[in-house]
């Protein structure tokens, strides 16, 4: 069967019923219960989107709208065996319980040995938090009232994106599903068994894989079930294709992106349905236009088959059930396989040429940097100055901190990092401070690209040019958004690209080896530098 992911689109409100629902407190409450009334006919069953408002009350955003930084909020939803759903508030370092008539449950605070949120799995013994930022990336089991009962330190953890459950034991997921690694113990780091496929609920096997990216014609990828392979082929780029999970009934459902490019990337991502046997059934589209901010793991199957993402806006976060349709309208522009890239420059002379490698051991040195920050480097006086996360105590410290509109060289951080005197990144980006020291984004690719000068994410054009498509990326390319983010390319992977980066996004607040989704490309242009060696 020749499935063609040519989408078709639904009106973003034609079928999300008529109950929008509030948490939190409002003008009516209950006396001295302090929870809200709500209209029995807005129980659960009528539910179609809830409503999380932004602010401290509810959900938190760091950095939206300022320049030359990415912003972000939550990081995750899920779904628990009550039919609750938890949200990540990656931001403001907690978790939101929202119950399935809408009602504000638990709110749980992470303590600061929990850096940042990626994902989470919540079971009847507790709460699974995947911490990729921290020094030492871990996994946390935490009890409903918010208290730790386990950690378990990751080895190797870079291309860990997510948790999933493995015969009912918590397992990490790499590269977004494309493998799944069991954990051995609590005594010991990531040393359990390898799978390649998931598993339905009704015990079938499934796994999915994408195109490959680095090809000119990128289209196709296959869904490998119960000894089937079904071809997947769509209009443009098979960028990503990953099991999201499966319900009671044996359904399960599995996430796409579609990847094109005109002018920039263009990313369209769908969800599709499949019974039992492995025939598709409906597909649902998320749309990456109307998001405030991009959530990573923004989908949640639950065991009734009903499917729920996370739509964010300037002062709310939504709780939105999927309805698949037959098909969908395509989004994407027609014919953008790839665009015309500006007319590169003349080779540069050989002896004058930056080559790839001095691109890549600059960025790898910077990422790999180990340094002792005293207390005062820490957390010392900075007007100002906002401190990254991850900093708590002196201590040695791995790779160079973000410092919004800091352009440091390896040599030059080191130097500043004197125990009485240096202060060690900072991410309030109400201005720029002369006292704090780091990289920003556009920071960090001009020294890697061994400019005397820095070059922010809108000027970077003057020392690159825009490549044709994005299967031309190589190693020490960048993926620009100009005036928002920007990261050095470091190759592809299943359903993703791998990239060092500065970033304060989930709080990782420093040079990170990242793995993201095309999903988080959307609206990026691929660029080479002009004096690269060829």
């Amino acid at each position: 069967m020749m499935l063609s992911l040519v989408f078709w689109g639904c009106a973003q409100n034609d079928h999300e019923g008529p109950a929008v629902l509030f948490f939190g407190k409002t003008a009516e409450q209950s006396s001295g219960s302090g929870e809200t009334r709500w209209d029995a006919a807005r129980e659960a069953s009528q539910v179609s989107a809830c409503i999380i408002p932004a602010g401290e009350n509810g959900i938190h955003y760091r950095h939206v709208g300022v320049p030359e930084i990415r912003g972000w909020g939550p990081s995750s939803i899920t779904l628990a065996p009550d039919g609750a759903f938890w949200v990540a508030d990656t931001a403001g370092a907690r978790l939101l319980e929202v119950r399935p008539n809408c009602r504000l449950g638990r709110i749980l605070s992470m303590p600061g040995h929990v850096v940042g949120i990626r994902d989470m799995v919540v079971t009847k013994n507790g709460i699974w938090i995947l911490d990729a930022a921290s020094q030492k990336p871990a996994v946390y089991l935490f009890d409903f009232e918010g208290f730790e009962r386990s950690r378990l330190f990751l080895e190797d953890a870079e291309t860990v994106t997510g948790l999933t459950l493995v015969d009912g034991a918590i397992a990490v997921e790499h590269e977004f599903g494309a493998y799944i690694e069991e954990l051995a113990g609590w005594e010991a780091s990531m040393s359990g068994r390898i799978h390649v496929y998931h598993t339905t609920s009704t015990g079938k096997l499934v796994a999915a894989i994408p195109a490959d990216m680095s090809r000119p014609d990128a289209s196709l990828g296959f869904i490998l079930f119960d000894g089937r392979t079904i071809p997947v082929e769509v209009e443009h780029a098979l960028g990503g294709l990953r099991f999201l999970g499966s319900a009671a009934d044996g359904t399960f459902f599995v996430l796409a992106e579609e990847v094109a490019y005109d002018d920039a990337i263009r990313v369209d991502r769908t969800v599709w349905r499949f019974d039992a046997k492995g025939d598709f059934t409906g597909i649902a589209r998320i749309d990456l236009a109307r998001q405030f901010v991009r959530v990573e793991h923004d989908v949640a199957v639950g065991s009734d088959g009903r499917v729920y993402f996370v739509k964010t806006a300037k002062d709310r976060v939504e709780i939105r059930r999927l309805h698949f349709e037959d098909r969908l309208d395509p989004i994407l522009p027609a014919g953008s396989r790839g665009a015309e890239s500006e007319e590169a420059p003349l080779p540069p002379p050989a002896a004058a040429c930056i080559s790839r490698a001095t691109i890549m051991d600059t960025a790898w040195a910077i990422h790999n940097n180990s340094k002792y920050l005293s207390a005062t480097n820490v957390g010392g006086a900075c007007s100002g100055r906002g401190k990254p996360r991850y900093m708590s105590v002196a201590g040695t410290y791995q790779s160079v901190p973000y410092d919004w509109g800091g352009f440091d060289s390896l040599a030059d951080f080191n130097a500043a990092m004197h125990p009485k005197t240096g202060k060690a990144g900072d991410v309030n980006t109400a201005g720029v401070e002369s006292c704090s020291r780091g990289l920003d984004c556009s920071g960090f690719v001009s020294r890697a690209w061994q400019r005397t000068t820095k070059y922010g994410t809108a000027t970077l054009s003057q020392i690159s040019y825009r490549l044709g498509s994005f299967s031309e990326l190589v190693q020490g390319d960048a993926l620009n958004y100009p005036g928002y983010h920007v990261v050095l390319f470091e190759s592809f992977s299943s359903s993703s690209i791998l990239a060092l980066e500065a970033t304060t996004t989930n709080h990782y607040d420093r040079v990170i080896y990242t793995i993201a989704s095309w999903s988080d490309y959307d609206g990026f242009v691929p660029r080479r530098l002009n004096d690269v060696c060829h």
